[in-house]
């Protein structure tokens, strides 16, 4: 579990790690793992469960992969520059499609 934890500083800078383990169901049987990724400054967070820690951890970091590149497009977007929107000719509010 150290080196999990080490491995996912590396990968995930400035992000926490969050791991739910349910009991087994009444029949034996095992229910997955769930996982979520967090800044100290979010909202709110998604949570990604998997059969195994290994489908979750995936899961997780392609999730908060594709949130970065959504904000990088967003924060370099000539029109708005990220707000969503901007004042277009004659003080038209547009909303941007990024």
């Amino acid at each position: 579990m150290d080196q999990a934890i080490a491995l996912f500083r590396i990968a995930m800078p400035g992000r926490g790690l969050k791991l739910l383990v349910p009991p087994p169901l009444a029949n034996g049987s095992a229910t997955g793992v769930s996982l979520s990724a967090w800044r100290r400054d979010a909202a709110s967070v998604r949570v990604h469960s998997g059969a195994s820690a290994g489908e979750a951890m995936t899961l997780v970091i392609d999730s908060e992969r594709a949130a970065d590149n959504e904000a990088r497009r967003r924060r370099d977007c000539p029109h708005c520059r990220g707000v969503g929107r901007y004042i277009a000719a004659r003080g038209i509010r547009v909303l941007c499609t990024h």
